[in-house]
Parts: structure tokens; C-alpha cells; sequence
């Protein structure tokens, strides 16, 4: 798996692409677009982080929706959904978890680290 897009003919080393350690057979990967970019830019490939819901489109307050989840990749530029800007951080978690970080992609996400 790739970390990032690669031009026709560049050479492909080893910081483009995942170890095959970060995704185990039975998990899924899924895109966490977080608000705070500035997070996403100190997270690594192998960091465990728990994804949390700050608030949702009717101002109800969130709370933890994904722990121990580990990141595969980040986005190497910022970029937006909607009206929601932040930086897409990829991770590998159990298919339950995917489908509910899927199913809360569109609300005010972020990460706390361990």
C-alpha cells in the first residue's frame, strides 16, 4: 500500500510505501479526517490513537467513537469535505470500528495519542 500518490516514473522507496506490520489481515482501513491538522502532522505510520467526536451538526457534544486504532498514513496535504477542513488520517482497526468512523466521517473529528 501506497503513503502517498507517486508521478508516472518516480522511483518508488521505501517512504511511500506501508510496511505490510501496520494493517493485520482482518482489519480495515478507513480515512479520519481530523479538524486539527497540526495533530495530523506529528502523526506517524504505527501510532496508536483513539478517535473522538468533538461535537456534532446539531452542537450535541461527542465523545470517544474508536479506541486504540493505529495510523497508517496521513494525508500529505490538507483537504476538504463539505464545509469541513482538516487533514485525512488513514488507520487500521477492526470492521465494526471502520464502519462507525465511516458512518462519522462528516462530523468534527480528533485524535488523542497514547
Amino acid at each position: 500500500m501506497l503513503s502517498a500518490n507517486i508521478a508516472p516514473d518516480e522511483q518508488l522507496t521505501s517512504t511511500r510505501v506501508i510496511a505490510s506490520n501496520y494493517v493485520i489481515s482482518d482489519q480495515r482501513v478507513v480515512g479520519v479526517r481530523i479538524i486539527d491538522s497540526e495533530i495530523a502532522s506529528i502523526l506517524r505510520p504505527g501510532s496508536l490513537v483513539d478517535v473522538v467526536k468533538i461535537n456534532n451538526s446539531n452542537g450535541i457534544y461527542g465523545g470517544g467513537i474508536a479506541k486504540n486504532v493505529s495510523v497508517i498514513a496521513i494525508a500529505s496535504k490538507k483537504s476538504s469535505f463539505g464545509s469541513s477542513a482538516g487533514s485525512v488520517v488513514m488507520v487500521s482497526t477492526n470492521n465494526d470500528t471502520a464502519v462507525t468512523l465511516a458512518i462519522n466521517s462528516g462530523e468534527k473529528l480528533t485524535v488523542l495519542l497514547h
